[in-house]
């Protein structure tokens, strides 16, 4: 039988790993529904999307939506000095800083837990996505505004709806296609929010 200091400690714990887990499904139902369901980007593909977005010494490189951190590993592995991911479900977010720690490039990558529509990233040199067409067409506007001439965006899977693509990779029919974009003024200005 618990004392009775015991007995509110054990139940003190237990109200906040109830909290605790609930705003951690909390954090993972609003990032599945105002953003995009997490789907992970293929681990052939990380090679290609490397080289596609081709990171430069001293660039800054934000990945919108980075789940559980391994493409913004990949970038560190392939050369990017600095790389941000930003995600919105905690338990996401808190396995992509497990992943960095583990994968030993937290000096170079940093998981910021927050919403993309919310964060700044206007000093970012490249910025990489993977997101459903819907999120593409709501966040497109913020990325025209935000990011400064010849800023490059990399989209994986989807092409940005109204967007003028650069260059898109797709070796095979069946690889899903890397599309490229820059800033600039080639790049059509949508503003529309669905």
């Amino acid at each position: 039988m618990l004392k009775p200091r015991e007995n509110k400690i054990f139940h003190t714990a237990k109200t906040v790993g109830m909290i605790g887990g609930f705003a951690m499904a909390g954090s993972a139902a609003w990032a599945y529904f105002s953003a995009a369901p997490w789907s992970p980007t293929r681990t052939a593909d990380l090679e290609r999307i490397c080289r596609f977005l081709d990171p430069k010494p001293g660039e800054r490189i934000v990945d919108l939506g980075c789940g559980d951190g391994r493409v913004c590993i990949a970038l560190a592995r392939a050369g990017a000095t600095e790389v941000t991911g930003i995600e919105l479900s905690m338990p996401m977010a808190l396995a992509a800083k497990a992943r960095v720690a583990l994968a030993g490039v937290s000096r170079c990558v940093k998981i910021r837990v927050r919403s993309f529509y919310a964060c700044r990233f206007d000093d970012a040199d490249a910025v990489y996505v993977y997101l459903t067409r819907r999120t593409l067409h709501r966040i497109s506007r913020r990325l025209v505004e935000r990011l400064r001439p010849g800023a490059r965006i990399v989209s994986y899977g989807y092409a940005v709806p109204g967007w003028q693509v650069e260059q898109i990779d797709q070796p095979t029919p069946s690889d899903r296609p890397l599309y490229l974009y820059r800033i600039g003024p080639n790049l059509k200005k949508t503003t529309y929010e669905i």
